[in-house]
């Protein structure tokens, strides 16, 4: 009996995904290029936020190649590399779905490098599984923890990003006291805060404190700069004529 291609695989396993588990699922049907020369992912998931990218093969090694290649090329958050260990028979549709269904797949999932080093202590702390010590694969996991999976990856890059906002904020705080201590040492007088003050007024109608505190309008001036440097860099995003800020 002749088997089955791995695309229609794709298909009704994205078709599962999305019925059965509650994912927008979405199967690429052909080997058909992207822009640029690269294939288009085998089945790609939208999901709170984040793109996941799952790359099947009947040969374990081109899905985990395939799979890591979608995270260098920035194509998906995550990117999980799945082996079809099964070889599947051509049968009707309904045999195939069951077939699939109670399946177990070896995976291993890609995250981007920065953050890759803690993802699978994370994972197995919150599965009941451990990865292969040599090589990062998860064994034998069914479609639920398939799934589950999925949800742990999204909540690892969640925190991820959590944590990397709090720095950016810690050090966007501490850049704002060190302009505004800055300004109070070479504005003895405090005129310079004040004309500060009266632009911001005339510009915004926004008042800081009866324009009394000084060092408030500093760290007005201070976020000011940092607003108009953040505009800036966005419209040079699509503007690549435009020289940056540095």
């Amino acid at each position: 009996m002749s088997e089955v291609r791995e695309e229609e695989i794709n298909v009704k396993l994205a078709e599962i995904l999305s019925s059965d588990f509650g994912l927008d699922a979405r199967a690429e049907r052909s080997r058909r290029k992207a822009a640029g020369g690269m294939a288009w992912p085998d089945i790609t998931i939208y999901y709170k936020g984040f793109r996941i990218v799952i790359e099947t093969s009947y040969e374990k090694g081109d899905a985990e190649k395939d799979a890591k290649k979608r995270i260098e090329e920035e194509l998906a958050d995550v990117a999980i590399a799945v082996w079809l260990k099964r070889r599947y028979r051509d049968v009707g549709e309904q045999e195939l779905y069951n077939e699939i269904r109670q399946s177990t797949f070896d995976i291993k999932i890609f995250v981007p490098e920065d953050v890759s080093g803690t993802l699978i202590p994370f994972m197995e702390r919150k599965i009941s599984k451990r990865a292969a010590e040599a090589t990062g694969w998860f064994e034998d996991v069914d479609l639920a923890t398939l799934k589950r999976a999925i949800d742990l990856s999204v909540e690892f890059l969640s925190e991820a990003e959590e944590k990397e906002m709090e720095g950016i904020l810690n050090e966007i705080e501490e850049e704002i006291k060190n302009f505004t201590s800055l300004l109070a040492s070479l504005d003895k007088s405090g005129n310079v805060r004040r004309k500060i003050h009266d632009v911001l007024f005339k510009l915004n109608g926004l008042s800081v404190a009866g324009g009394g505190d000084l060092d408030v309008a500093g760290g007005h001036a201070a976020l000011s700069i940092l607003l108009s440097s953040a505009f800036y860099e966005h419209a040079r995003s699509r503007h690549p004529g435009l020289e940056p800020l540095h």
